[in-house]
């Protein structure tokens, strides 16, 4: 639960935020993230814990306050919105109402909300949680912190007045956030003990490596990948981490070891792998092509899996097709993969790898032979090339005028089969 402020088109709103004394978010890492898109909890001298901010696809700016927050919190978060609002953007409450001016925005955000705010936030959340398996999950900066319907139990038992157990709520979070703060420190001083005998350590790790942005950085986490257990990888955050990092990995031996724990999570659980499928379109169609390859990677390795059903795809020509769900990642995939695509060096061993896991879902989409077309030339391997034209023709592929007319595969026109690959013959 949160309350959440837009400022809408603020001016360049890094170097505002940048600007806020004592804010603790202005490393490289935590800018690059929220210059990407992703929610960035920020704190000012070490006392806020539930505040965030995310840029959205309209280059607004959300400035999230957590449920369970501290008056530091919210003056922070207040502050934060003043100073982007001052560069002459319009602001939305967090009810959509607009304020105009400064002045508005210190009306709303009085002494008075701002007391009643944290003294809400617990007693809002005890409110919703009525089923004692529940557990609430609170954002922050070392840790994602959790409580359960239990220990809200008992501290409202013990703090029968709203103020006394917002209070207690809020010291508990502290001292989470404190022993998952020190564990940070650990990892950024390259200490991985305290964190695998802490049973926090999971979640802490995820957090931390969230945080690891760029390739320097990424070194760091990888080598610290290395050394964690296995278990450590049970957990899907930590995992999506390790995924995250291996663009810049140059460890094929562990890259491997990613891939398959990744694989088995997939396989338990189709539905991240749908997630990882749709991840690695949405950045290789922003062109951060390393990144998606690498959850493509995951996708190629992936077995048939039962019972996904069946996806809608646009075609080039404006029309749409509908073909089983796992062959449309393939043709993501392998279209993805193409040096003539994505601009990089070539990595045969990828392309034969994507070719070979591709190829049996070619007959349920002929849009896929295509794309290995375009792979198979690339590794100058024409006689493959051909051989995947042809088959395209053969199951049905009804855009043979785009085979004909692709630029890349040109040279293949001279070659005696051409015309035999076109019409489906070899």
């Amino acid at each position: 639960m949160s309350h959440s402020i837009v400022v809408q088109d603020p001016d360049q709103p890094g170097d505002v935020l940048s600007a806020i004394p004592g804010l603790r978010w202005c490393s490289v890492s935590a800018r690059a993230a929220f210059e990407h898109g992703q929610e960035v909890t920020i704190a000012c001298d070490g006392a806020a814990r539930g505040v965030s901010v995310q840029c959205d696809e309209d280059d607004d700016v959300i400035v999230r306050m957590f449920t369970a927050s501290s008056r530091a919190d919210v003056d922070l978060a207040i502050t934060a919105v003043r100073a982007l609002a001052k560069t002459g953007s319009g602001v939305l409450n967090e009810d959509d109402e607009g304020m105009d001016c400064d002045e508005e925005i210190v009306e709303r955000y009085s002494d008075e909300f701002r007391s009643a705010y944290v003294t809400w936030g617990p007693t809002a959340l005890a409110a919703q949680l009525d089923d004692s398996e529940q557990v609430a999950e609170l954002g922050g900066p070392w840790i994602n912190a959790r409580i359960s319907v239990a220990e809200l139990a008992a501290l409202r038992a013990a703090h029968k007045a709203d103020e006394q157990f917002s209070a207690a709520v809020l010291a508990k979070l502290v001292a989470i956030q404190d022993r998952a703060h020190s564990l940070h420190e650990q990892l950024d001083a390259g200490n991985l003990a305290g964190v695998v005998a802490s049973p926090d350590g999971p979640a802490v790790f995820n957090l931390w490596i969230q945080q690891q942005m760029g390739e320097e950085a990424a070194a760091h986490a990888l080598s610290m990948l290395r050394e964690v257990p296995d278990t450590f990888f049970e957990d899907r955050d930590v995992l999506l981490g390790a995924l995250c990092n291996l663009e810049f990995s140059r460890d094929a031996g562990f890259d491997a070891k990613v891939r398959a724990f990744a694989v088995r999570a997939a396989m338990a659980d189709p539905s991240l792998a749908q997630l990882w499928a749709n991840s690695a379109l949405e950045m290789a169609q922003g062109g951060a092509f390393p990144s998606a390859l690498v959850m493509f990677d995951v996708i190629a390795d992936l077995p048939a899996l039962p019972d996904l059903g069946d996806t809608t795809v646009a075609t080039t020509n404006g029309g749409e097709d509908t073909v089983p769900t796992q062959s449309s990642w393939m043709c993501n995939a392998t279209w993805a993969a193409q040096v003539d695509n994505n601009k990089l060096a070539l990595n045969t061993a990828r392309t034969k790898r994507y070719i070979e896991r591709a190829l049996p879902f070619g007959p349920v989409n002929p849009s896929l032979y295509f794309n290995l077309a375009c792979l198979s030339f690339e590794i100058d391997d024409h006689p493959g090339a051909l051989r995947m034209i042809s088959l395209a023709k053969k199951h049905g592929f009804a855009r043979m005028n785009e085979i004909a007319g692709e630029s890349l595969l040109k040279p293949l026109h001279a070659h005696a089969d051409w015309t035999a690959a076109l019409n489906g013959r070899l």
